[in-house]
């Protein structure tokens, strides 16, 4: 049995421990080593890779192999923002790549890119579509002056039917007040505040609050809190709002459990720069989940999964995340759905 070779290079002891894959190349651009995340990543171990070429992780070693050469001829550290490899279980991984030389070799960093990714399309999508939305508040606004007389005028004429006829117009006001609740949802987005320091557990025991006596029999929540977090800056009120969207929509989907989980991440990457660590806020439900039709284009306005839904509330918590600077993701399966919002850890005045 061939025996592994320590690579030389100081502190690899560290390596091990990182969530970031790592791997160590020899001068050559064979692997000398790679960290237990970058044998998770890459579906092979230290054993089976050490000595072996690029290929034994990547179907296109080419893109690999020219960084190597490129921080080579810069002997110094290169990094590339946005690389496509094509692994060998068939998936993509879009990834930034860290390439430094040292002694008998070189260090890769490998940092995977697809959460940042699908966020940078759905806020592409999010500014074209704010001058639709812009639009369609503006024919709101016309819509919601006429529905209050229409209203009226079908109460009087509901005076004026026979018995058989009164169903009919209680259809036509029944109709009015589900317009003018649609109306309203979508004309009055919550306004952005100064940001405050904010203790993210008090807010979100105030979200539970309000869920569990909105669905006093039907809920059951679950906290696992880091309680070493510190007050973070955020928008308080808007905040609250797309939390409880998040909370009215698991319940929506037939949940009986939601999970709430707070921690501080090193490892998501942020649009917004500077931030080297954010906030996390995970919502885990054990309901229905989203269906495949709907994934792609869930933040879109006017998109839902159910006949009552507006279609206003996940494009609602986008928002309001996009305003913090934040991410937001999710993942869903039947029986469990996640999503995560990371937020900028901002220091608060006098810290």
């Amino acid at each position: 049995m061939q025996a592994l070779v320590q690579p030389k290079v100081p502190c690899v002891e560290a390596l091990e421990w990182l969530q970031t894959p790592v791997l160590l190349l020899t001068s050559a651009g064979d692997l000398d080593w790679l960290n237990p995340a970058a044998e998770d990543l890459f579906g092979c171990s230290l054993r089976r890779g050490q000595g072996q070429p690029l290929s034994r992780l990547v179907n296109n070693p080419e893109v690999l192999t020219a960084l190597v050469d490129k921080a080579r001829q810069r002997q110094g550290s290169l990094q590339e923002l946005v690389l496509e490899l094509s692994l060998l279980q068939g998936k993509t991984l879009h990834a930034t790549c860290t390439c430094t030389p040292h002694e008998s070799g070189f260090v890769l960093e490998i940092h995977p890119t697809q959460p940042l990714i699908r966020h940078l399309e759905r806020e592409q999508a999010y500014h074209k579509r704010r001058l639709l939305e812009n639009f369609l508040k503006g024919i709101a606004h016309e819509v919601n002056n006429p529905l209050g007389g229409m209203r009226g005028a079908a109460q009087l004429l509901r005076r004026q039917l026979k018995a058989e006829q009164t169903p009919y117009a209680d259809i036509i006001i029944a109709e009015i007040d589900r317009l003018h609740t649609l109306v309203k949802r979508f004309r009055e987005k919550p306004a952005m505040q100064d940001k405050e320091a904010t203790n993210v557990h008090a807010l979100l025991e105030r979200v539970i609050t309000l869920v569990q006596a909105e669905f006093p029999d039907t809920l059951q929540v679950e906290r696992r809190y880091d309680p070493s977090l510190p007050a973070v800056q955020l928008f308080p009120d808007p905040m609250v709002q797309a939390l409880l969207n998040l909370f009215r929509n698991a319940v929506q989907a037939q949940a009986r459990v939601i999970t709430v989980e707070t921690a501080i991440d090193f490892e998501t990457i942020l649009p917004a720069r500077g931030h080297r660590h954010s906030l996390r806020i995970r919502i885990t439900d054990d309901g229905q989940g989203i269906p495949d039709e709907l994934r792609d284009k869930l933040f879109m306005p006017m998109i839902t999964g159910r006949a009552e839904g507006t279609g206003i509330g996940l494009s609602l918590v986008q928002e309001i995340i996009l305003q913090h600077q934040g991410l937001i993701q999710f993942e869903s399966r039947p029986g469990r759905t996640s999503f995560q919002l990371n937020l900028p850890m901002e220091k608060s005045d006098g810290a």
